[in-house]
């Protein structure tokens, strides 16, 4: 890599720089990810940005998109590899299309314990849940995807390291249902 190159990545990719500058997405995806993680990240972020959702630097390496004034879905960058973790706070209004899909273990399979994360944020600790006909002890059911959308007492929220095309189509589908259910729940506020 050229010297040129190997700058503008460090810069860029530091975080004084995306404090200061609060890059898009796109300008540093090139920086962590290869040709075809790249388009695959780029496409994701195209995809949220082209469904009212605003994908906005939140912190190092980390995008939040949000919906309607709430947290929707993170992206993360890591070197050589992203993150997508989809904020599910409706997932009971639509947890009969996941079954009926077979999707349960793509979700369930990717929440993680609740290991006290953040001990100094209000977290809310791990929960016993019953979710998609499954009972979980001690899940993390993240705070950051709340909002008036909790409904539930809880979002789930699932982390996809490096998905693939079928698991970022899922995850679309499933963003999908989850605009349409907080949109439902929004007209009955």
């Amino acid at each position: 890599m050229k010297t040129k190159e190997m700058n503008k990545m460090q810069e860029i990719t530091s975080l004084d720089f995306q404090k200061k500058n609060k890059p898009k997405i796109e300008d540093v995806i090139p920086h962590y990810l290869d040709n075809k993680a790249a388009k695959a990240a780029i496409d994701f972020a195209s995809y949220l940005q082209t469904n009212k959702t605003q994908l906005k630097w939140a912190s190092e390496n980390r995008w939040k998109a949000v919906y309607a004034k709430s947290t929707f879905c993170w992206v993360w960058l890591y070197q050589n590899g992203w993150q997508v973790s989809p904020c599910l706070s409706t997932i009971n209004d639509y947890e009969d299309f996941i079954i009926n899909e077979g999707w349960q273990d793509f979700i369930l399979e990717r929440l993680n314990p609740c290991h006290t994360c953040n001990p100094t944020r209000s977290c809310i600790n791990g929960r016993n849940i019953n979710i998609l006909k499954k009972n979980l002890n001690n899940a993390c059911v993240q705070h950051i995807c709340g909002g008036i959308y909790l409904k539930y007492e809880y979002g789930v929220y699932p982390q996809y390291v490096n998905p693939d095309k079928m698991a970022i189509e899922r995850i679309e589908k499933l963003l999908a249902l989850e605009k349409q259910a907080r949109d439902e729940y929004s007209r009955k506020l």
